[in-house]
């Protein structure tokens, strides 16, 4: 069993695990996606991923990566994790081979491992790249993005149309991609985004600006009135009734922004509740495909390189 270790992408290179340190993805390093986008490339249908509980969708398009190359994708029941976001993301825009609480995974993944492996085990090329699949142009470039190669990180394209975001790691111009169901967006120095993420770091750097504003807003009354009783001292009439001009319009101010950060928070409960209802749905559908699958069915077969992924509530593995 191999561990991420903090502020490392895990990269899957034909038979080796290589540590690199590119670009966030969804805001985190080491990333589902990157795992499993690697895994992917590199073994095809001998890959297993798993996705485990988890915040946000960190891992959706990586096990897109997998399906799009014959490889199996298990998927924890959201009844069964502690933290079901992961797990409704991927169920949302794909359809798993296999959704099951992790009590089950254990002795499905010894069967798995247990068959024969496609391609008589072979890994393919040398560098262990396996051909196919769907924007197997963009998943090159991606994992070369990743390594931080030098060929990538100075081509003058990027991939994807640009958008009108900004990147929240450097402020840079976000592209936006589709890779099927999903929409994601990356910026010139390779920060990748889906829209979830890219929605609560945006509400967070929001937030922040707004708490910003009303402490220079306080500390701007605060001085304004220090600045009058100076003036009212010295008998300055017109420069002690300008400061507390001054400190009232900061301090009128400073009560707009309070009730704008309260109504921003009303607004992320809010999108809360959406997120309930869309893991509501990626319940059903989990119990739709547990109905139709017999026990221990899967498609195709798997073995050798895995990814198993999940992120617990403040995004630590």
């Amino acid at each position: 069993m191999y561990v991420a270790p903090p502020d490392r992408h895990v990269v899957v290179v034909g038979e080796t695990l290589t540590l690199v340190r590119g670009p966030r993805e969804n805001g985190h390093r080491p990333s589902v996606d990157v795992l499993f986008r690697s895994a992917a490339r590199s073994h095809g249908p001998r890959a297993v991923g798993v996705v485990l509980s988890g915040t946000l969708d960190d891992g959706t398009v990586g096990a897109l990566s997998l399906h799009s190359r014959g490889a199996t994708c298990l998927v924890q029941e959201p009844d069964d994790a502690a933290y079901p976001g992961m797990p409704a993301s991927v169920l949302a825009a794909d359809h798993p081979d296999h959704v099951l609480p992790v009590a089950a995974m254990p002795a499905l993944l010894v069967r798995l491992l247990a068959e024969d492996l496609p391609g008589g085990g072979g890994t393919g090329a040398p560098g262990g790249d396996v051909d196919g699949g769907l924007d197997g142009d963009l998943v090159d470039v991606e994992l070369a993005i990743t390594r931080m190669e030098d060929a990538a990180l100075s081509a003058g394209d990027r991939p994807g149309v640009p958008s009108p975001f900004a990147c929240p790691d450097c402020a840079g111009v976000l592209f936006e991609l589709v890779d099927g169901p999903v929409t994601r967006y990356r910026c010139r120095v390779g920060h990748a985004w889906s829209p979830d993420s890219l929605s609560s770091q945006q509400s967070t750097a929001v937030e922040s600006a707004l708490w910003m504003a009303l402490r220079a807003l306080e500390e701007k009354a605060a001085l304004a009135d220090r600045l009058a009783d100076n003036a009212a001292r010295r008998q300055h009439r017109l420069t002690e009734h300008t400061f507390t001009v001054q400190a009232g319009e900061a301090r009128a101010s400073a009560l707009v922004l309070r009730d704008l950060v309260e109504r921003t928070s009303a607004l992320t409960a809010m999108a809360a509740v959406e997120s309930e209802a869309e893991l509501a749905a990626a319940r059903d559908l989990a119990a739709e495909l547990a109905g139709r699958r017999p026990a221990g069915h899967g498609h195709g077969s798997a073995g050798g390189p895995g990814g198993a992924g999940g992120r617990d509530e403040e995004g630590g593995r």
